[in-house]
């Protein structure tokens, strides 16, 4: 094994081989690398590179070298499309990028208004729009009159006289207690009063002696019934119940006279035959004030 001392000796020894031919050797750079790598196996692998040493200080500018002499003119370059002399019109460029928006104008002087058009034709039905938001609530209103809060009613029981040919048949007295009602008027009882051959009766109310105007009269009509006859045996019932009812406004507040009366239908004879009635039953006349009807 080879020890250091020997490595030292052999290197020492071509290290004076290559001085003693160093005036005769020109060495290039590969000799070179080759021989270092040589000696790298004879004292060991290289170290690792030193610490970069401080940057020097900045020379001074060099003086600045004289001008060169003009150099020689170029070639002429190809003639112009198209030929000719001088100047030649180009092609077209290409349209330029839109350049920035300008500033706001002044406002111009106002038109002359135009004349009115057209009436346009109906357009369609628009769409159902959405429900509204829930109003406030409303001032509270002033109190109105008072209604007809209870029943005021009236019944006047009577027993007619079945022969009467014509007039009032019974009457009724009524304290009425709004100005702002109605009256509603009811005959129940007897309609075989006044009966003839051939004949027509009208029965109707009257307030305070006169018919109703407001909406109109209220009366039933009876004619033609052959209720009586001038010779043999009456076929006719006893009694005959009936019903007479209507309704009148307009009527002042306060006592109001309710009668019922029965007359001979105009262009009707009036030829009376007494009948004699077996059963007599009260008869009636109800009176009632009830509100006033819709407008």
């Amino acid at each position: 094994m080879v020890t250091v001392s020997s490595v030292i000796l052999l290197s020492l020894a071509i290290f004076e081989v290559i001085d003693a031919q160093s005036d005769d050797i020109v060495w290039t750079r590969p000799e070179c690398r080759e021989m270092m790598e040589s000696c790298e196996l004879l004292y060991g692998l290289p170290g690792p590179p030193g610490p970069m040493g401080s940057k020097g200080v900045t020379g001074q500018p060099g003086t600045r070298g004289p001008r060169g002499e003009k150099g020689f003119p170029g070639e002429p370059g190809d003639p112009p499309k198209g030929g000719g002399g001088y100047p030649i019109k180009g092609e077209k460029g290409g349209r330029g990028e839109p350049g920035p928006k300008g500033s706001k104008g002044f406002k111009g002087n106002a038109g002359d208004p135009g004349s009115l058009g057209e009436t346009g034709s109906l357009g369609p039905p628009g769409l159902q729009g959405d429900l509204g938001q829930k109003g406030t609530t409303g001032l509270q209103g002033e109190d109105g009159d008072p209604g007809v809060n209870k029943l005021n009613w009236k019944q006047c029981l009577f027993k007619p006289d079945i022969n009467t040919p014509r007039g009032e048949l019974a009457h009724c007295t009524f304290q009425k207690e709004r100005i702002d009602t109605s009256l509603h008027v009811t005959y129940q009882g007897d309609t075989l009063l006044g009966l003839c051959e051939g004949c027509c009766k009208a029965w109707y109310f009257t307030f305070d002696n006169l018919t109703c105007t407001d909406p109109g009269s209220s009366n039933a009509v009876f004619s033609a019934l052959q209720l009586a006859r001038n010779s043999g045996k009456n076929t006719l019932p006893d009694y005959m119940h009936g019903t007479i009812s209507g309704y009148c406004s307009s009527i002042p507040r306060g006592s109001v006279r309710v009668g019922l009366s029965m007359d001979d239908c105009p262009g009707y004879p009036g030829d009376q035959r007494n009948i004699s009635s077996v059963i007599q039953p009260n008869s009636r006349i109800i009176i009632q004030e009830v509100p006033a009807p819709q407008v």
